[in-house]
Formats: C-alpha cells, structure tokens, sequence
C-alpha cells in the first residue's frame, strides 16, 4: 500500500518596495520562485499568492496585505501557513507584525 502524504496548504506573500528591490535578489519574480521551489520540496500546496509591488513595509496599506488578512480571518481561503521570502516582507513595523499575527493566529493560520 502507497504512503500518501497530507498537502500542507500555504498561501504565498511576496512584496517589493523600491526599484532596487525588484532589481536586486528581492524581485517578486525571485521570491516567488524561492517559495515555489521550497514548497515543491517540501509537500506545500500553495493555494493562492498575494503580492504588493512599490508598497513599503513601514508606511502606509498593502492592498494585497490586507485582502490576505481578510481572506483569512473571513475563511475565504483555506490554509494553514502564509509563507513569505523573508520576514522583512511581511512586515517592518512591530506593531502592525504583532497585530497579523494575532489576526492570523486566530484563525489557525501560522
């Protein structure tokens, strides 16, 4: 009898805030290819990808940001972990880190 493994559902974040970014290691593109590859080798079903491109961490809303925080909390999506490239592109402020995570712990997201 075949062993089959349990998908891991994750939702995908990726965000650039300045040119630099997207023309460095940063790009959208490489992000998204890290966490692709990465999920790929580690049974992740990666059920939807919210991206912000030239929005900073620091200031002001992330449109995709908050549509993932409200998919989530509202149960419109269905997954278990939100899988970024770096910490730094969930967020850069503390405050507004802690009060995702509540958002997301509440929902049984990691």
């Amino acid at each position: 009898m075949q062993n089959i493994k349990k998908l891991t559902r994750i939702a995908i974040y990726t965000r650039v805030s300045t040119d630099r970014q997207a023309k460095e290691n940063q790009s959208l593109e490489n992000q998204r290819y890290t966490i692709l590859k990465w999920a790929s080798e580690n049974n992740a079903e990666v059920v939807k990808t919210y991206e912000d491109a030239g929005y900073s961490g620091f200031k002001g809303i992330r449109p995709n940001f908050e549509q993932m925080l409200r998919d989530v909390e509202s149960k419109t999506i269905d997954i278990e972990y939100i899988v970024t490239y770096d910490l730094s592109r969930f967020s850069r402020k503390e405050i507004k880190r802690i009060s995702s995570e509540l958002i997301l712990e509440q929902a049984g997201v990691k």
